[in-house]
C-alpha cells in the first residue's frame, strides 16, 4: 500500500505547477524572479522525498 506523500514535496510541486502555468499561459515572469521560486520548490521536493523516504524506512 502506498503511502501519502510528505506536505513539503506537495508544496514544492504545487508551487512548480502554479509557476508554470503563469509563465507559460498568463505573464511570463523574469528568470532573476523566476530562479529563486524554483530552487526554492525544488529543494521542497528533494527534502519532502527524503523524510518520506526515512518515515517508511523506520
Amino acid at each position: 500500500m502506498r503511502k501519502k506523500p510528505h506536505i513539503l514535496t506537495l508544496l514544492g510541486i504545487g508551487i512548480y505547477v502554479i509557476y508554470s502555468l503563469v509563465n507559460r499561459f498568463v505573464y511570463e515572469i523574469p528568470d532573476r524572479a523566476a530562479l529563486p521560486l524554483v530552487v526554492v520548490s525544488m529543494a521542497m521536493i528533494v527534502v519532502g522525498a527524503l523524510i518520506s523516504q526515512r518515515k517508511q524506512k523506520s
